[in-house]
């Protein structure tokens, strides 16, 4: 939609005429951007909210917490196992001291008793993040995918000079063997120097049945002071991404396997924090990198320092640093190979339930469609009844008509003269007895049957 509201755009203003150089071509261009500016952010706002809230009460009863604390800012839960903090108004969260980034901002606070929380968050805490059972290491078949390569360098520094493809390569084959000495295959995208496509990587991971994704780059910021690690994974479908101005997308390919990303990203970062105390701990964030919304199996995304920051540059070029960090993230992976297990039962057990929910209000749905049509037929039959009683009545009265009236035309016209004659000639006589001389009427002679009869016929 977006493409085709621009090109209708453009096609305007080559039907107007402008000239590239022309002043009025620049004025609609800055017109152009700002449209598309807004159009953008608008859909992005459109697409970002989650589709249902939860309580502050019920997040309680999923996790399993009793009380909570307020402090004007945040609200902070805890139990014997886990400590939570969310902030006000930022999607930024403390689990166990590690930092994950929620998907929807919450909203209100305890205080008022309004607070809530987006529900597809609760579902990720309550699936992917807390659980804390571990089972038999699952044999999985672990892709690790070394950043950049070939004529791509990724990030630079100068001082000291290197370049991201060699220290995320070194760092793979690190963790590749650890992950081989704890029984797990690995397969790689690249094991040298050599260019290897985005579209290519997310292909390999399926051509080699891959059961995991773990692409290894470090990052680079404008601002020298940034440092820290930062893990990704992808956004669920319709919510952006972590970094401002990230735009929703639609279901992608790896939306199949948020749980277990999320599972698997959790564990990793954690690992990865814990392993250096006074590493920044910039989140596990979500963000739709090719690579993570392209791949068909669980992937994650790992920044694991900044090459724009010179000290944190040095840090990594050391072996104790390098060994510390593959240590982490193989240790991450481990967890996750024990976990999945309970994950893939508890994910699949959650789909179970909302599908035979769905099929139950389908069911009822269907029930009330059949009730309403059944209800509808029967009003339309005592319509039709009242209808056909109403054109029966017609007919009879009708009928009764029809009698009458034939009953009329059968009966033969009375011969008696009209009543105010005959009490005329009753006056005439009256008179005739009391006034002398007065002539009276003589009654009227009789005609002959059936002869015409007229006023004249009663008089002499």
């Amino acid at each position: 939609m977006t493409r085709g509201f621009f090109n209708g755009i453009n096609l305007c203003l080559n039907r107007i005429g402008f000239q590239k150089n022309a002043a009025p071509l620049r004025l609609c261009a800055k017109i152009h951007a700002l449209v598309f500016a807004v159009f953008t952010l608008a859909l992005a706002a459109g697409a970002q909210q989650p589709a249902s809230w939860k309580s502050l009460a019920q997040m309680q009863g999923t996790l399993g917490f009793t009380n909570y604390v307020w402090d004007g800012d945040s609200v902070c839960l805890s139990n014997a196992t886990h400590v939570l903090r969310f902030y006000q108004g930022r999607r930024r969260s403390e689990i166990n001291d590690t930092a994950v980034w929620l998907n929807a901002v919450p909203e209100g606070n305890a205080k008022d008793g309004d607070w809530q929380m987006a529900e597809i968050d609760l579902d990720f805490l309550s699936l992917s993040i807390f659980p804390t059972a571990w089972g038999e290491m699952k044999p999985l078949r672990v892709m690790l995918d070394a950043g950049h390569g070939g004529m791509d360098d990724g990030a630079c520094s100068k001082k000291p000079a290197v370049a991201e493809k060699n220290l995320v390569l070194d760092l793979v084959h690190g963790i590749g063997a650890r992950l081989e000495e704890m029984g797990l295959e690995v397969v790689y995208t690249r094991t040298n120097d050599v260019a290897v496509s985005l579209e290519d990587r997310s292909l390999l991971a399926r051509k080699t049945a891959a059961d995991l994704f773990v692409s290894v780059h470090a990052n680079f910021a404008s601002n020298t002071n940034a440092t820290g690690v930062e893990t990704y994974v992808v956004p669920p479908a319709g919510l952006p991404g972590t970094s401002e101005g990230s735009r929703a997308r639609g279901v992608q390919a790896g939306n199949a396997n948020d749980y277990h990303s999320t599972l698997l990203g959790y564990s990793i970062h954690r690992h990865l924090t814990r392993a250096d105390p006074n590493v920044p701990d910039r989140g596990l964030k979500r963000q739709s990198y090719f690579v993570l919304r392209e791949t068909c199996c669980p992937s994650v995304l790992i920044e694991v320092g900044f090459l724009s920051n010179v000290e944190e540059t040095k840090k990594m070029l050391g072996a104790k640093w390098q060994c510390r960090c593959a240590d982490a993230i193989a240790a991450g992976i481990t967890e996750y190979a024990r976990k999945v297990e309970a994950l893939t039962v508890a994910v699949n057990e959650k789909r179970r339930r909302e599908d035979a929910e769905k099929e139950q209000a389908k069911a009822l749905a269907a029930q009330k469609k059949a009730e309403a049509a059944a209800k509808a037929e029967a009003q339309k039959a005592e319509a039709e009844k009242k209808k056909a009683a109403e054109v029966a009545k017609k007919e009879a009265a009708a009928k009764e008509l029809e009698k009458a009236v034939a009953v009329l035309k059968t009966e033969k016209p009375k011969s008696n003269p009209p009543a105010m004659l005959i009490d005329a000639r009753r006056e005439a006589a009256s008179v005739a007895s009391v006034v002398p001389g007065a002539k009276t009427m003589p009654p009227p002679q009789p005609k002959a049957p059936g002869a015409p009869q007229s006023i004249f016929d009663f008089y002499p």
